[in-house]
């Protein structure tokens, strides 16, 4: 991904940049403790289905869940008014994320590969960090809701690789 002159988010590993008064470095560094490498499956087994899932972030959500996340990272991540809406696409074999700045513009956050791991995790890798994360996920009705996989004996994810991909999306279309 190129980095612009305005914001550029990095998403999937979950480095997210850029805002309104961010400098256009990155807010935070990837999680190395949450990336793991995987095997992809060649089995038949279920997909996340294609489509747009929305889920809006809060300030509120953070202190809910007991996440530690800089000021400095609120800010990047267009969470000085108190919430952001990200948007996940998924289609065949890749996926985007798009996030809304404060001006209600969507962004491009990052995009990369959908391969499933045999036990069916998303292995979620970016094109922009070269990165993959394994994610959990269920969907119910309309509802797509994923966390970040670790093993027990595993590394604990950072807090704002959990805030931004462990939640409850709603299906938009």
């Amino acid at each position: 991904m190129t980095r612009t002159k305005t914001t550029t988010v990095l998403v999937a590993g979950l480095l997210l940049t850029g805002c309104a008064g961010a400098t256009g470095r990155p807010s935070t560094t990837p999680s190395t403790s949450a990336r793991m490498a995987s095997t992809a499956s060649t089995s038949s087994q279920a997909r996340i289905p294609d489509g747009t899932w929305t889920r809006d972030i809060t300030k509120a959500e953070i202190t809910r869940r007991g996440l530690h996340i800089a000021p400095d990272v609120l800010t990047a991540n267009y969470l000085d008014d108190g919430s952001v809406r990200l948007v996940l696409k998924t289609q065949g074999s890749r996926w985007s994320i798009l996030v809304q700045d404060d001006a209600g513009a969507y962004e491009v956050g990052d995009k990369g590969e959908t391969t499933y791991d045999a036990k069916g995790l998303w292995v979620q890798a970016s094109d922009s960090t070269g990165t993959s994360m394994l994610i959990a996920w269920t969907v119910r009705g309309g509802t797509l809701t994923t966390s970040i996989h670790t093993s027990p004996d595993g590394p604990k994810p950072a807090d704002d690789d959990v805030l931004f991909l462990g939640g409850q999306w709603d299906r938009t279309g």
